[in-house]
């Protein structure tokens, strides 16, 4: 990929991401919350995002990570800020540390591991949103599917995709993340899910794609 086409792809990503960020904003804090983290969870969906990578499988997923690990995500805290070229171009990234971090498989810190998310709201309104979401903090374990970023961004870790990260809601397997772009709970991975209730089961079933 060209420096230009990387360049087109921030600006088209960026304008995107704001198109995005007053629907996603609006539904942090509105209505009665379903889930007591959903607060959390909202603050991480970007609704009507297009994936750029969308598995079939947990197996084609595990393969495209660099690093599979459990653990529990913490306080959401405001990260790095990219600019376009346009003054109002501007989206915010943010990160959460992961503790008591268990790896899977790939090669990564257990010590001081954090995913960066990028913020489907205004860069100006992030840390009012963050606040509310880590009054809702998860607490129980995820799975996450990471992708090393590499180069000069080498260490900074993120979702491979919306279904790279997995926890078990009221007995069942949940992606969070993927249900803001109506891939329903499980996606096109319910077949693989059909007899896991609960987090070790989750756990062996990912191991045993490995």
């Amino acid at each position: 990929m060209t420096g230009f086409d990387r360049g087109k792809r921030l600006l088209i990503g960026v304008t995107s991401f704001l198109l995005a960020a007053c629907v996603a904003a609006s539904t942090i804090g509105s209505g009665p919350r379903a889930q007591p983290d959903e607060d959390y969870w909202n603050a991480l969906r970007v609704p009507g995002a297009n994936e750029v990578e969308d598995y079939g499988s947990f197996g084609d997923m595990a393969a495209s990570a660099d690093l599979i690990v459990r653990g529990r995500l913490g306080t959401l805290e405001v990260g790095r800020i990219i600019r376009g070229d346009a003054e109002e171009d501007v989206v915010a990234m943010t990160s959460a540390g992961v503790f008591d971090a268990q790896i899977l498989a790939g090669t990564g810190p257990t010590d001081g591991l954090a995913v960066e998310f990028l913020a489907p709201f205004p860069a100006t309104s992030v840390q009012g949103i963050l606040d509310r979401a880590n009054a809702a903090s998860p607490s129980g374990d995820v799975l996450l599917f990471l992708r090393d970023k590499g180069g000069a961004e080498s260490g900074i870790f993120r979702l491979v995709s919306a279904t790279g990260l997995w926890e078990i809601n009221e007995g069942r397997p949940r992606a969070p993340l993927a249900e803001a772009n109506g891939l329903g709970p499980n996606h096109r991975f319910a077949g693989e899910l059909t007899d896991v209730s609960s987090f070790d089961g989750l756990i062996t079933l990912v191991e045993n794609r490995l």
